[in-house]
């Protein structure tokens, strides 16, 4: 075990669910860090493939390396919000840095980002930029291939970070480090939603917290098309997609007071983008039915396409268009 100064230890959390395919490049890669004094949490959300199983042998064997390990695993599936929780609750460092079973950081990652929160003090948190990486990426990512960047340019919002947020969340929740004494003062992650980070940054973003932002890859941020994130095509789709819409509705409600007024029709018009392009036809009638906003021209000529049945042309000619073939 490593000697440690307490002030400087940083605690990585690790909530899994269903990880076994990819668990061990992200654990290899907090091994691999240049930063020493490392605390690895680790929870297992009721996976029923081999996940726990894969955790304890690789803990097994590297458990040293860090100044603390510990491996959980609950009895019945709690969901992202509350195994985040569940794990921020056993932390002791003084930054804390969680990252989910299937990314992976760079080797300098926690190094640059407990650099930058020592360098910019009154940041409360800080994001990076991060490298897209796909389901057939493996850690060490290769070094001769070219990927792609979350951030191509440095993010710049007009107005309150709020503001922007509101419109969407634009920060890739895997390069964020908090302090340990901006979880004491803004609290965790709510439960009762499908999703943990959105509300949390515009919680310490409206209540006058800064999020900085350093520009440097520190993950593989893993683009997979059925993640928590991403949506496909079709009626299961559709259905997650609206679980997904009756939390952002309840955090959008919770937070409109506090926010520009614009970024309610900028929200409504963006969804109703997207569930056209998806054809969740069911969320397009609710929408149409049930909420009142200023619909921007491209959105109302998408929905018209799509009432006409025109629209695949259209976004086909748009695309040939946009990329000259």
């Amino acid at each position: 075990m490593r000697d440690i100064n307490d002030d400087e230890l940083v605690s990585v959390m690790v909530p899994v669910y269903f990880g076994e395919k990819y668990v061990v490049d992200c654990l290899e890669s907090i091994r691999n860090q240049t930063y020493p004094n490392i605390e690895l949490l680790i929870s297992d959300d009721c996976s029923m493939d081999k996940s726990f199983e894969v955790i304890n042998d690789w803990v097994r064997i590297h458990k040293e390396r860090f100044v603390r390990c510990e491996v959980s695993r609950h009895d019945q599936n709690v969901g992202i919000s509350k195994n985040y929780n569940y794990l921020l609750k056993k932390a002791k460092g003084k930054y804390l840095k969680s990252i989910a079973y299937d990314d992976l950081f760079m080797e300098d990652a926690i190094e640059k980002e407990v650099g930058f929160l020592k360098d910019n003090p009154d940041d409360v948190a800080v994001y990076a930029n991060a490298y897209i990486i796909k389901a057939d990426d493996h850690y060490p990512l290769s070094k001769g291939k070219k990927y792609e960047l979350f951030f191509c340019n440095k993010p710049n919002y007009q107005g309150e970070m709020s503001d922007a947020l509101f419109n969407g969340s634009f920060i890739p929740a895997p390069t964020v480090m908090l302090k340990m004494e901006t979880l004491e003062k803004y609290g965790f992650y709510r439960e009762d939603l499908a999703f943990e980070d959105w509300e949390y940054w515009l919680r310490i973003t409206t209540e006058g917290g800064n999020i900085g932002y350093l520009d440097h890859p520190v993950v593989g941020y893993r683009m997979l098309e059925f993640s928590a994130s991403h949506f496909g095509t079709g009626k299961d789709e559709e259905a997650r997609y609206k679980t997904t819409i009756e939390s952002e509705i309840k955090i959008l409600d919770n937070y409109k007071d506090k926010v520009n007024n614009s970024s309610m029709d900028a929200y409504w018009n963006r969804t109703l983008k997207f569930c056209i392009d998806r054809g969740y036809d069911g969320i397009i009638k609710d929408i149409n039915n049930n909420v009142s906003f200023c619909m921007q021209p491209m959105t109302r000529l998408m929905l018209v396409s799509k009432r006409m049945g025109v629209y695949k042309i259209l976004k086909k000619i748009w695309f040939q268009t946009k990329h000259g073939r």
